[in-house]
């Protein structure tokens, strides 16, 4: 059923992504979670700590370890980068915000996939929920120019001429 839905849903912004030899993709199957707030904590000493949340930590790990798995190469330049997040959860567009997700996918690729997630230029990301098969489907390609973008720019405000 999964196959279906994706191909119903990517449609041609997936196929020409695809398309260049430069494109890296990188599939993390099971349930995409948002990254955690720090959280704070107070020693018997007093001295308050800063952690990170344990459900952040093991998804970031398995983000890792599929990327690693998956034989993902550091790429250099500005970067675009489509992200897809299939949920089993009904209704989670509710719970999980979209840019909490992100944030789970593209700091642990931070060192894998680029040097820092300040070369991302461009980021599309989807949620769709209601899925049999959890995943993450991340597409990564090399930033260009697109004359066809200039056309769709926003007008500056008369305040900002």
């Amino acid at each position: 059923m999964l196959a279906v839905d994706i191909r119903e849903c990517y449609g041609t912004l997936q196929a020409a992504l695809i398309m260049s030899d430069k494109t890296q993709r990188i599939i993390i199957p099971g349930e995409p979670t948002p990254k955690g707030r720090p959280r704070m904590a107070v020693t018997k000493s007093g001295k308050r700590i800063t952690y990170t949340p344990e459900r952040t930590k093991k998804f970031a790990e398995r983000v890792e370890k599929w990327a690693l798995t998956q034989k993902v190469k550091k790429m250099d330049g500005l970067l675009r980068v489509v992200i897809w997040f299939w949920i089993k959860k009904p209704n989670s567009w509710k719970v999980y915000d979209v840019d909490n997700l992100a944030k789970g996918i593209l700091d642990p690729l931070n060192g894998l996939a680029w040097g820092d997630d300040k070369q991302i230029v461009d980021l599309l990301c989807f949620k769709r929920t209601g899925i049999d098969d959890p995943l993450t489907d991340i597409t990564i390609t090399p930033w260009q120019e697109d004359e066809k973008e200039k056309d769709h720019l926003p007008e500056l405000p008369v305040y900002m001429k």
